[in-house]
């Protein structure tokens, strides 16, 4: 099994097309999972393609009235 590509917040920020502050929010609201390690935040590449299907799922779904 590959290990997964790690990224920092502006790396994530660039494939989402925000801020590294944006991605950072994201993690603390507990919405992307990510981790530290030796202070640095980093977030697995798959934790970013859950995020995106999570979200486009959201906003694709038909709203109730």
């Amino acid at each position: 099994m590959a290990t997964p590509r790690l990224l920092t917040p502006e790396e994530a920020g660039e494939i989402l097309r925000c801020s590294g502050e944006t991605i950072k929010r994201y993690v603390r609201s507990g919405e992307l999972r990510a981790f530290r390690h030796r202070g640095r935040v980093l977030i697995p590449e798959p934790a970013i393609e859950r995020f995106v299907a999570e979200h486009l799922t959201d906003e694709l779904a038909p709203r109730g009235s």
